[in-house]
C-alpha cells in the first residue's frame, strides 16, 4: 500500500539513461532556478520598506532607493557569476563541486552549508510569506495559517520530487503570471505618478499597513 501511495504521489524512478528526458527549455527553467530571487520579490521589497520606516525620527525610508539599487547590482553580480559559471563547466555541477574545483574542500563545505540553510529559510520565509498574503485576502483562513503552511509546503515538496521536468510545467505558469503582476503594478504606479501626476506619496498612504 506506501509503495502505491509513493508511485501515485512521486511517480517511478528515473534510471540514468533517461535524465536525457528531463532537460527543460529556457523559458521553463525560469521557475525552476530562479524561485529563490523570484520569491524574495515577493516579500523583500516590503519588509525592507517596513523596517526603514519604523524609525520615522532617522528619515531612514528616504535610503529606500539606495538599497533598490544595490540589491539589482547584487543581483546582476549573481547573474553574471552564474553565466561565467556555466560557460567555464558545461558538464554541470552543483555549488559545492565548483567550489572544491576552485577553492578547495573547506570552502566547498562552507558553500555547501550556506546553500542547505539558504533553502531552508528560503522555503520557510516564502510559504509563510505566500500564506499571509492569502489570509490577508480571505481572513477567515487566519486561524488555519499553521495548517496552510504544512499543506503547502508538501504540495511543493510532492511536485518537486516528481522531478525537473513535471516541477517546471506545475509551476510555470504561477512564475509567469506573477511577473506579469508585477510589472503591471510597476507601470501602473509609473504612469500614476508621471502621467496623471499624483504624489507618490499618495499612492502608499492609501495601504493601511504602511
Amino acid at each position: 500500500m506506501f509503495r502505491t501511495i509513493y508511485r501515485w504521489l512521486i511517480g517511478r524512478p528515473l534510471g540514468s539513461n533517461q535524465m536525457e528526458s528531463e532537460r527543460i527549455p529556457k523559458w521553463k527553467a525560469l521557475p525552476i532556478f530562479s524561485s529563490d530571487a523570484l520569491s524574495s520579490v515577493g516579500y523583500g521589497p516590503e519588509q525592507i520598506a517596513l523596517v526603514l520606516a519604523s524609525i520615522p525620527a532617522l528619515g531612514l525610508y528616504a535610503y529606500f532607493g539606495r538599497v533598490v539599487i544595490a540589491i539589482i547590482l547584487l543581483l546582476g553580480i549573481v547573474a553574471l557569476s552564474y553565466s561565467q559559471i556555466i560557460k567555464a563547466n558545461p558538464g554541470g555541477g552543483g555549488s559545492y563541486v565548483i567550489a572544491k574545483k576552485y577553492l578547495g574542500e573547506y570552502p566547498a563545505l562552507i558553500t555547501g552549508a550556506a546553500l542547505f540553510s539558504d533553502y531552508l529559510l528560503t522555503v520557510a520565509v516564502s510559504i509563510s510569506s505566500g500564506t499571509a498574503a492569502i489570509t490577508s485576502a480571505f481572513p477567515f483562513l487566519v486561524p488555519y495559517h499553521l495548517e496552510l503552511d504544512l499543506f503547502v509546503l508538501f504540495l511543493m515538496m510532492v511536485i518537486n520530487l516528481r522531478g525537473v521536468q513535471e516541477a517546471s510545467t506545475t509551476f510555470v505558469w504561477p512564475t509567469y503570471i506573477f511577473i506579469g503582476c508585477m510589472w503591471v503594478t510597476i507601470c501602473g504606479g509609473l504612469y500614476q505618478i508621471f502621467v496623471l501626476g499624483v504624489p507618490a506619496h499618495a499612492l502608499t498612504a492609501q495601504q493601511p499597513g504602511l
